[in-house]
């Protein structure tokens, strides 16, 4: 609870307040079953509570309260993947761990690959 506060006020900062915030529940299910957050609640896995190498699922989660609402229609996969960059800048900033060059790394080398088996 205490990443999660801390990541709360961490978009804060750089966001600014949620906009038509009327409180939030944060709701712990089973490990294996997907996580999400929606406009009421954070539906998360036991294991991003429990085990420190995974707290930054939670901050992945706490950034999507701050989507946007879309005019246009993005790809799909817009909002998941500004989530990832955020919760591993927030591991930066919160944890101090250089985590952002190492992911983006793997990200691109994935993309490589895939383009590569495309053509």
């Amino acid at each position: 609870m205490e990443a999660l506060l801390t990541t709360l006020d961490l978009y804060t900062q750089w966001f600014g307040p949620l906009q038509q915030y009327q409180g939030y529940a944060v709701i712990e299910i089973p490990d294996g079953w997907g996580s999400q957050a929606d406009v009421t609640s954070i539906i998360q896995a036991a294991a991003a509570f429990k085990e420190t190498e995974r707290t930054q699922e939670v901050y992945h989660e706490i950034s999507h309260l701050w989507n946007v609402e879309e005019k246009e229609a993005l790809p799909p996969r817009w909002n998941k993947g500004l989530a990832m960059f955020l919760h591993y800048l927030t591991v930066e900033n919160v944890e101090g761990r250089a985590v952002l060059d190492e992911a983006l790394e793997r990200t691109s080398a994935r993309l490589h690959e895939t383009l590569q088996n495309r053509s």
